[in-house]
């Protein structure tokens, strides 16, 4: 799983660049809370400005570079995000799982709702949205957090989401290789290696995914293109 590291070295860093798509055409003051939910994202994740590390993001996926809103050609922005990954809230994972930061922020703020045993076991999105339902939103619950400690929200996305990866033998594949292919799509794309080490390697690395990003504070990102 990921590797926090309160420290902040490399292991701690988001990938880089992160990308966003939306019909706006964002001016020289950067991204502007008060226009979230107008580009026409869902806001399905969580309430806040949504990145991607792959390809282009926009209403909470990947993308390809044709991307549309409604009907008409985004305009797709390269950005640095500048929270750890220790400060983002994964979506999926049960509090037990969380960095440290979110999860001692979490275990303070919401213990009045359950003995510590059954925090531990409550994924992310549920804490996220028990919290909203207590102060009245999402846009509540995000501009909240930021104060705990909590920068964002981090969810897998569409393509890493229900995936699993699995290593055949050059006996069992066509090209006489070693084999690693997501099994949860028949007709996905499968990656041929010369070697068993090369294809675990990867379907390990696979397996791991790759994730969207939500973030609640402008000031926490910087437009690089």
């Amino acid at each position: 799983g990921v590797k926090f590291n309160d420290r902040g070295n490399t292991l701690n860093l988001l990938p880089e660049p992160q990308s966003h798509a939306t019909r706006h055409r964002i001016g020289p003051e950067g991204f502007d809370m008060s226009k979230v939910g107008t580009g026409g994202g869902s806001q399905a994740y969580g309430y806040g400005h949504y990145f991607g590390s792959e390809e282009v993001s926009g209403r909470g996926g990947h993308f390809d570079k044709q991307f549309t809103v409604e009907g008409k050609p985004a305009n797709i922005y390269k950005v640095h995000l500048k929270p750890k990954k220790s400060e983002f809230l994964d979506w999926d994972k049960p509090l037990s799982e969380q960095s440290p930061t979110v999860r001692k922020a979490l275990e303070q703020r919401l213990s009045k709702y359950g003995g510590e045993e059954s925090l531990l076991e409550m994924p992310g999105g549920s804490l996220y949205l028990r919290l909203a339902n207590e102060i009245g939103g999402r846009k509540q619950a995000s501009a909240a957090l930021p104060a705990l400690g909590i920068k964002g929200i981090r969810f897998l996305d569409s393509g890493s989401r229900g995936a699993t990866w699995k290593v055949s033998p050059p006996s069992e594949t066509k090209s006489g290789k070693w084999m690693a292919k997501d099994s949860s799509r028949p007709f996905g794309k499968d990656w041929h290696f010369d070697s068993e080490i090369e294809a675990r390697k990867f379907a390990e690395e696979k397996a791991e995914g790759s994730y969207n990003h939500v973030i609640f504070d402008d000031a926490d990102i910087t437009i690089l293109e």
